[in-house]
C-alpha cells in the first residue's frame, strides 16, 4: 500500500504535499449525476505497516502511523507554524479548515524537539463530497466551503490496484473549457464546465497525473472484521 498525503483531503486531504492546488468554480462533469456511494468492489480495509484505510459505503478514513520529528528549537522559535504550550507542540496550517493541529507531546535533546504525529483523514460523501461517473472512472469532487471544488479521480488499474489521482497544473495543457481566475503558484483557481467525454479524453491523455493513494484490491480484507475494532 502506498499513500502520499495531500494539502485539501481529503481533502485536504487537503490528503499535507506542499505544492499547487487546483480549485474548480464548480462541480464535474457538468453533465453527470452525483452518487454517494463507493462502489461495493471499492469497500474493505488495509493494513500495512501501521497505517490503515478503510472505504466504506459512503466513507473514506486513513490512520496514518505515528512520524517521528525532529525539528530545531531555534527554527521552531522563529516559526509562526509552530506552537509550544503545556508541554505539547501545536502545528499551524492556514490552509486547512482546521488550522491548528492536535497538540503533541515532545521532549527537548541536543537543542532539537522530538515529537510523534499522527495523521487520520476523514471523508464522508454529502452535499459536498460526492462522486460522479465517467466511464470507469469516478471523480470525486470535495468542497469545505461549498464554494470552490478539488477533484480526484479514483481508477481501477487492470492489476487490480485502486488509483487515487489529483489534477496538477501541469495537466492544464491537455484540456480546455476553463478560464484563469486567479493564481498565485501555490493555488489555482479555475471557472470550468467539462463534460464526461473531456474529462474522459482527459484522463486517456494523462490527465489528473499526480497519484497520491494506491490500494491492491487484491489485498482488501472485508468491512465486517472491522466490527470489534476501535478504529
Amino acid at each position: 500500500m502506498k499513500y502520499n498525503k495531500y494539502i485539501n483531503f481529503l481533502m485536504c486531504c487537503s490528503f499535507l504535499i506542499s505544492c499547487d492546488v487546483i480549485y474548480l468554480s464548480t462541480p464535474q462533469p457538468f453533465d453527470a449525476k452525483n452518487i454517494y456511494e463507493f462502489p461495493t468492489e471499492f469497500r474493505g480495509f488495509w493494513v500495512n505497516e501501521g497505517d490503515t484505510v478503510i472505504i466504506g459505503k459512503n466513507y473514506f478514513k486513513n490512520k496514518g502511523y505515528k512520524q517521528i520529528h525532529s525539528i530545531a528549537k531555534k527554527e521552531i522559535d522563529t516559526s509562526s507554524v509552530y506552537i509550544l504550550k503545556n508541554n505539547k507542540i501545536y502545528i499551524h496550517n492556514k490552509y486547512e479548515d482546521i488550522a491548528l493541529s492536535e497538540g503533541y507531546p515532545y521532549k527537548l535533546q541536543n537543542d532539537s524537539i522530538h515529537f510523534n504525529a499522527r495523521e487520520i483523514i476523514k471523508v464522508a460523501l454529502s452535499y459536498e463530497t460526492f462522486l460522479r461517473k465517467v466511464d470507469e472512472y469516478y471523480i470525486l469532487n470535495n468542497s469545505n466551503t461549498t464554494t470552490w471544488w478539488v477533484l480526484y479521480v479514483i481508477k481501477k488499474t487492470k492489476d487490480d490496484k485502486l488509483e487515487v489521482c489529483i489534477l496538477k497544473e501541469d495537466d492544464l495543457k491537455n484540456i480546455a473549457n476553463f478560464d484563469m481566475i486567479y493564481n498565485d503558484k501555490e493555488r489555482v483557481f479555475l471557472d470550468a464546465k467539462w463534460s464526461k467525454i473531456e474529462l474522459f479524453y482527459f484522463i486517456q491523455k494523462g490527465g489528473f497525473s499526480t497519484m497520491i493513494l494506491e490500494l491492491d484490491l487484491k489485498e482488501k480484507q472485508p468491512l465486517k472484521t472491522l466490527q470489534a475494532s476501535k478504529f
